[in-house]
């Protein structure tokens, strides 16, 4: 038995890292985004920051195997927290806080333990989009806007756009 464990460490000691990146404008070189993130295996894993080139946290976030798990907080460049969100197991679960770029209070809807109405914004705190949650997912018709107009709408199920024909989860609101 001790020499399973043993190996089970050492193969999660080799097969875990933290890696420090940096992404640079392929013209100009200039670094636009830093970030740190963790590794187990193939996954996401543990507490992961990215930064603004000026050095500035952008996002922080925890990932348990792949998945968003826990807070998730994303700021503006100007410092201002621009939301605080919580996860579980991937799924969004509430919003916590949530900000336009000068500090004020957004209404993000109805929105509580990965059910009701959501909204999302611009940075400049127009309206993006809004819609209905279940389970954490997208789910009913949700309403698209561009600069603040309505743009269009689309039918979700369970996360899945109906009008999509690979039939996957769409990306996370938050």
């Amino acid at each position: 038995m001790k020499p399973f464990v043993i190996t089970l460490l050492v193969l999660i000691y080799f097969t875990s890292c933290t890696v420090k990146k940096e992404e640079r404008n392929k013209i100009t070189d200039k670094v636009f985004h830093i970030y740190e993130e963790n590794w187990i295996t193939n996954d996401l894993h543990g507490k992961n920051i990215y930064y603004y080139e000026n050095g500035n946290i952008d996002i922080e976030l925890n990932y348990n195997q792949g998945e968003i798990n826990g807070e998730y907080l994303s700021y503006y460049r100007n410092k201002n927290l621009e939301f605080k969100v919580e996860y579980k197991d991937g799924v969004l679960l509430n919003v916590i806080e949530y900000y336009n770029e000068e500090g004020e209070e957004l209404d993000f809807g109805t929105f509580n333990n990965g059910n009701g109405h959501l909204k999302k914004y611009y940075d400049d705190g127009t309206l993006r989009k809004e819609g209905d949650m279940l389970n954490g997912l997208m789910d009913g018709a949700w309403k698209f806007y561009t600069r603040g107009k309505y743009f269009q709408e689309r039918l979700f199920k369970e996360g899945v756009a109906q009008d999509i024909r690979n039939n996957k989860r769409v990306s996370r609101v938050f």
